[in-house]
């Protein structure tokens, strides 16, 4: 195993330097590359993480700990494979002098490590379950001052009785519109909010989980998963009106979901119920790489439309390229009007779907073709209330001023049946979730700012479960999860300790078709009631014994479930061995000993599944990983890599 090889390398070479250098030990650095993961990058992709480079970084965590007069340092490079610029920034991060022992080098930043307390401290125990309990908290995105995006904060919000009708959702996601950019930089006038159906709250759609019903409520009930157009969005909880809320398809994620409401209704309504966009019909979409401009895309897609997307920037209008878009413009000069006219002979669109001010406006209208739609999305020139000749309109063009907010708050009806109708269209897959990146609720400046700079693609989406620092996901107490009682699901180490009491997790919670590995027999293993116990709770327990490293043995056992029809739905990796030392007393035999079940395990179960479609794989790791248990080098190691 090239693990063993490599972490052996070190321990030999730590070895030596304590025979040479006895009184006086030098300084260690352990170079990886690509081995950490880097969440909280939304500027560019996420880079993929070697998993056998990591290993070096579980083994500097131990060493730091057995040999404390050893100053070892753990550098991951993540700046490409120029060798001479990789050179230069390991040479200069050698040189340079501070207290950091865990750096990440990225091709524009230095990362350094942090373990962050996530959870409060007045955690109680309800005495009756045994399980965690919380205190309900509740929270809501505010602003003192418009006009500086760091001026957001939460702010604590009190428990509201529910109206006939209503209901209660606990947020999961929330969309980010630039109507929030607007409010919260003091740009929208008190008549704009006042019309509107948000009014001056921030946030206008979210996904989350039905926690509370009013009266008169039938159609949703409390752990239904949904998708909401909601005032006050960016908070923990919100209360709305079933008028405004539809069930969240089980396949989404709840960040996917937050991706529809306001992109697809504002389409739907403008292309469909307004345009009445039509086959052959030649449609010009500015900022299409936005998220309403991706929904136009996928709409005119679906009308049969010849589609003219206009774009600021050489990446997104690449990636409008990608997505197979016919003609591909520059938004950032007022081009677009002659090459549309040149492409399309002299005849023009037969609807524009505007968000650019000022004079691509009049540059538009040049290109409208008689019997026109002009469909303006933007604000600025309404706040600056523009003129504009009537000239254009003598060729029976139509002008529809469009804001979404206001449409669900006067015409309530029209929305949820146009909703409703565009929810049917996703059911039957002519629409999908929109390209989305995705910023924490401790970070909501950040997605802000970076929606002010028009620097993302599709739509920006924040999380609020789990965020403003003290949300804890109760959600199970709300909805428990339900498995798939036709599929099998496979644990190793099935036999024992968490593999076990997974196997029982997974039998409350439906699963009928366990696959249990193991060393051992269940005799040997003394678990002979515990199965029987497994099979009285409804399910079909198979043991094998089988050796999860050897990639053959594992494969047969994938083929057999394969053939019994009960297709594999997810797989739990809890087999272990424990041979503890200390770094000096490390051996190839038992480290590989330690490395075989869990670490190599892990990467044949990962290889024999990747093409499978199932609902969860899990691995079993260990808080040892950030720690660097002395003594547990090896156990260490191996969960770093998981």
């Amino acid at each position: 195993m090239g693990q063993t090889h490599c972490c052996m390398g070190v321990v030999n070479l730590l070895k030596a330097m304590e025979s040479v250098y006895w009184d006086n030990l030098p300084k260690l650095w352990l170079v990886t590359s690509e081995s950490c993961v880097l969440d909280k990058m939304p500027d560019r992709p996420r880079t993929p993480v070697l998993p056998n480079q990591s290993t070096l970084w579980g083994l500097g965590r131990v060493i730091r700990n057995e040999f404390p007069n050893i100053d070892c340092k753990l550098l991951d490079l993540q700046i490409g494979h120029n060798l001479q610029k990789m050179s230069h920034a390991l040479m200069e991060e050698m040189s340079r002098v501070d207290e950091e022992d865990e750096i990440i080098l990225t091709q524009d930043a230095r990362t350094v490590m942090r373990l962050e307390k996530v959870l409060p401290q007045n955690i109680s125990t309800t005495a009756a379950t045994g399980q965690t309990a919380m205190p309900e908290q509740r929270a809501g995105l505010t602003f003192q001052v418009p006009g500086h995006l760091d001026n957001l904060f939460w702010q604590r919000q009190e428990h509201v009785a529910l109206q006939p009708g209503e209901i209660e959702i606990e947020v999961i996601a929330t969309g980010l519109n630039f109507r929030d950019i607007m409010f919260a930089s003091g740009l929208l006038p008190d008549e704009m909010l006042d019309n509107g159906y948000a009014g001056a709250t921030l946030g206008l759609e979210c996904s989350g989980v039905v926690t509370r019903v009013g009266d008169e409520v039938t159609e949703y009930n409390p752990g239904d998963e949904v998708i909401a157009f909601a005032p006050a969005s960016f908070s923990t909880h919100v209360i709305v009106n079933t008028v405004s809320v539809t069930h969240k398809p089980a396949q989404w994620s709840f960040e996917e979901a937050a991706t529809i409401p306001t992109a697809f209704f504002t389409i739907y309504y403008s292309l469909g119920h307004l345009a009445r966009l039509s086959e052959g019909e030649k449609v010009l979409i500015h900022g299409a790489a936005g998220g309403v401009g991706l929904a136009a895309i996928q709409y005119a897609r679906f009308c049969g439309a010849e589609i003219f997307a206009t774009a600021g920037t050489e990446e997104k209008r690449q990636f409008l390229r990608q997505l197979g878009v016919e003609h591909v413009l520059n938004s950032r000069t007022l081009d677009f009007a002659d090459e549309i006219m040149e492409i399309t002979e002299g005849q023009g669109v037969d609807v524009i779907l505007n968000s650019l001010a000022g004079e691509a406006i009049d540059k538009n209208f040049s290109i409208l073709k008689p019997f026109g739609r002009f469909l303006e999305l933007g604000k600025r020139d309404f706040l600056e209330n523009t003129q504009i000749g009537l000239r254009p309109f003598r060729n029976n063009i139509a002008y529809y001023g469009i804001d979404a907010d206001q449409i669900l708050a006067e015409q309530p009806e029209l929305a949820k049946r146009l909703f409703t109708e565009i929810m049917d269209l996703f059911e039957h897959g002519y629409f999908r979730p929109l390209t989305h990146v995705v910023f924490p609720a401790s970070d909501v400046s950040s997605a802000f700012r970076l929606m002010q700079h028009s620097g993302h693609i599709g739509k920006i989406v924040v999380t609020v479960k789990d965020e403003v620092g003290r949300v804890v996901d109760n959600r199970e107490a709300v909805q428990p999860i339900r498995l798939n009682d036709k599929g099998s699901y496979l644990i190793t180490g099935g036999l024992s300790g968490f593999g076990l009491a997974a196997a029982r997790w997974l039998v409350d919670r439906g699963a009928r078709h366990l696959i249990l590995l193991g060393r051992r027999t269940p005799q040997e293993a003394g678990v002979v009631h515990e199965i029987d116990d497994l099979t009285l709770g409804g399910a079909r327990v198979i043991t094998k014994q089988c050796d999860v490293s050897d990639p053959v043995a594992l494969q047969k056992v994938l083929r057999d479930i394969e053939e019994s029809n009960t297709p594999l739905k997810g797989v739990i990796h809890a087999a272990m061995v424990l041979d503890d030392s200390s770094i000096r007393m490390l051996t190839d035999v038992s480290m590989t000993r330690v490395f075989q079940p869990k670490l190599q395990g892990a990467w044949n179960l990962h290889q024999l599944t990747i093409n499978l479609d199932m609902d969860f794989f899990i691995l079993f790791s260990s808080a040892t990983t950030y720690i660097g248990n002395p003594g547990q080098a090896s156990y260490v190691v191996a969960n770093h890599y998981l």
